[in-house]
């Protein structure tokens, strides 16, 4: 079975800006972390992604994900308690009982 979604934690307060960074990906090209490690899994077939967020970052993400900003969905950790927790805000994305 092939995977369909895909899930990035990037609710790290500590490193909340990392993923908002530009850098160069392989070709050359400036682009932010974000955005590189989102044409990733969608270049090799993932239909969906969810990336989960501290509060109040969502436009940051949206700015910095460049192409992908309108396919992707927003999860916001309401308290940092790690990845497990991550996940576990995002249960709703892998059921399919996202209301977007």
């Amino acid at each position: 079975m092939k995977p369909r979604k895909a899930l990035i934690t990037a609710a790290n307060p500590a490193k909340q800006h990392l993923p908002l960074q530009a850098i160069a990906n392989a070709f050359g090209e400036s682009k932010s972390v974000i955005e590189i490690s989102l044409d990733e899994p969608f270049d090799s077939g993932i239909e969906s992604i969810a990336i989960v967020v501290i509060p109040g970052a969502v436009e940051a993400y949206r700015a910095a994900a460049g192409p992908h900003a309108e396919t992707i969905h927003f999860i916001e950790q309401e308290s940092p308690r790690g990845d497990g927790h991550a996940v576990w805000c995002a249960r709703d994305f892998w059921t399919g009982n996202l209301l977007f």
